[in-house]
């Protein structure tokens, strides 16, 4: 057997596990460089502030190099002629001096500690330029500001190429990074895709050909899948499925011989008998087909954005982000499909699995109301909650009870016009408990009250309104009251709102 292109350094064992791990490494692929080039680009703004200020700095100087030069210009055609604006000049040499304190303290800042340590030799000197100068206006030496102010251009020039040189490296750095990141994202990111689709190719081929081999009728189809992901148990699931319908078969050929055989004896018996597993294999029936044609369509997705990712060539990440996530989206959905739907015909079996435990009824239709309240408050309406008895319990799962009440909340959200209105109540009593949740939506139409719980069946007002749902929530709402012993009903008129009712046998905590 061929190795396969690309091999995890640990084994994944499911399939939302090699999922969540090419997701993670994807995303690290566009973190890493993106902190790295963030952290770059802080670099390069940081050194082209202290590029700005080192060149303002140097346009101080400069300014102040004129003005002095000006001044002593002034002060050598006559002082006391032009006494007023010798004051003038030396006013705004003051201010340029200040400037340029000004901004090499800013530069000294922007440094951060050690700054004003570092900087400190600098103004100094500016001082002293500054002290030299008013010196040589008042009649000193003017040569000796004037070397003085020149070595602090050269120094500022020395600090200017210095500073735009680390700022050139380090737009150079930028951009290699964002390459390198951009050429190892690609290249992981394809890898792993292939990788992915490589895992994904056999199991959905093989799932897909034992749907179709059940859909047209062969019930001594078996898939034979191993392993213990997601596709496994799936298939484990069908197998086991396609036997109890193979065997149910088989007896209900056997019962017909027999039957025939006493067919002058019981003549009335046989007709009820026959009328009762034609309705049972009608219904074993149509469920094969709905969930072959349910697993179908995601499956079938799947497949497709996977050959299509691994087509595009010249995709970008986010495209391949993007398919990802479509293909985990339907993924997800099919798993919670199948495990309602195992629960619904396990339930039907009599054989319903249910993690028991003491589960207080009020607490939970709290939580249900509360998590449903913003999407009713959006559309302004609102939900109300009566409880009578705050502390009582039933034995129960409680994952289960929230599903199915949560499922009634949110038929009653999705149906409703206008502001929706919801009224949750529970009524406790020594032995049951009653609890009522009533909508003032469109209704459901008399001869459709019982036929809403069948598998995959919606009722005219859902279809007209547009509501999307695959008409499974009710018949797995009703599965779950049956599990617990209890019963669901629903009471409802046309274009006044629905009463759904769920009736819980009790017992004290």
């Amino acid at each position: 057997m061929a190795r396969p292109f690309f091999r995890w350094p640990f084994r994944l064992r499911s399939y939302r596990a090699k999922l969540n791990a090419t997701m993670a490494l994807l995303m690290a692929l566009i973190i890493v460089p993106m902190l790295l080039a963030w952290w770059s680009l802080e670099q390069s703004a940081a050194y082209s502030e202290r590029s700005r200020l080192a060149h303002e700095v140097y346009a101080g100087h400069l300014l102040l190099a004129e003005r002095g030069q000006r001044t002593l210009r002034v002060v050598a055609q006559g002082a006391e002629d032009n006494a007023s604006e010798i004051r003038s000049l030396k006013a705004r040499i003051r201010e340029q001096v200040l400037a340029n304190r000004a901004m090499i303290n800013a530069e000294a800042d922007l440094i951060g500690p050690g700054g004003h340590e570092e900087e400190k030799e600098e103004i100094e000197r500016l001082d002293r330029i500054a002290l030299l100068l008013d010196q040589a206006i008042n009649g000193g030496d003017p040569s000796r500001w004037r070397l003085l102010l020149n070595d602090a251009l050269s120094e500022e020039r020395r600090e200017v190429s210095a500073i735009d040189r680390e700022l050139a490296a380090i737009n150079r750095n930028v951009e290699n990074v964002l390459t390198l990141g951009a050429i190892l994202t690609v290249i992981i990111a394809a890898s792993a895709l292939l990788w992915l689709q490589r895992a994904l190719q056999k199991p959905i081929d093989r799932l897909i050909e034992g749907t179709r081999a059940l859909a047209s009728g062969d019930l001594s189809h078996r898939i034979h899948m191993r392993g213990d992901d997601e596709f496994a148990e799936l298939a484990r699931d069908f197998d086991r499925m396609a036997a109890d319908l193979e065997r149910q078969s088989g007896d209900l050929n056997r019962m017909n011989d027999a039957l025939e055989d006493q067919v002058e004896a019981r003549t009335a018996e046989l007709a009820d008998a026959n009328i009762v597993l034609a309705a049972v294999a009608e219904r074993r029936q149509r469920f094969l087909a709905d969930i072959s044609h349910e697993l179908r369509t995601p499956l079938t997705i799947i497949r497709g954005e996977a050959e299509v990712m691994l087509r595009g060539s010249d995709r970008q990440a986010a495209d391949y982000k993007a398919s990802l996530e479509r293909m985990g989206d339907q993924a997800s959905g099919m798993s919670r499909l199948v495990d309602d739907l195992l629960f619904v015909a396990r339930t039907d079996a009599g054989e319903p699995r249910l993690r028991k435990q003491p589960v207080n009824i009020a607490a939970l239709l709290r939580r249900s109301t509360d998590a449903i309240r913003p999407m009713l408050e959006a559309d302004g309406g609102s939900v109300t909650l009566d409880v009578s008895d705050s502390d009582a319990t039933i034995p129960g799962d409680a994952d289960r009870l929230q599903q199915l009440v949560l499922i009634l909340l949110d038929n009653a959200l999705r149906y409703s016009t206008d502001a929706p209105m919801i009224h949750v109540g529970l009524d406790a009593s020594p032995d049951l408990m009653r609890i009522a949740i009533t909508d003032a939506g469109t209704g459901i139409a008399a001869e459709e009250l019982e036929l809403v719980f069948d598998r995959f069946r919606r009722g005219s007002q859902a279809r007209d309104t547009g509501g999307e749902g695959q008409g499974l929530g009710l018949p797995l709402a009703r599965s779950i009251a049956e599990a617990h012993s209890g019963t669901l009903t629903l009471a409802s008129v046309p274009g006044e709102g629905t009463v759904a009712t769920i009736v819980l046998p009790r017992t004290r905590a």
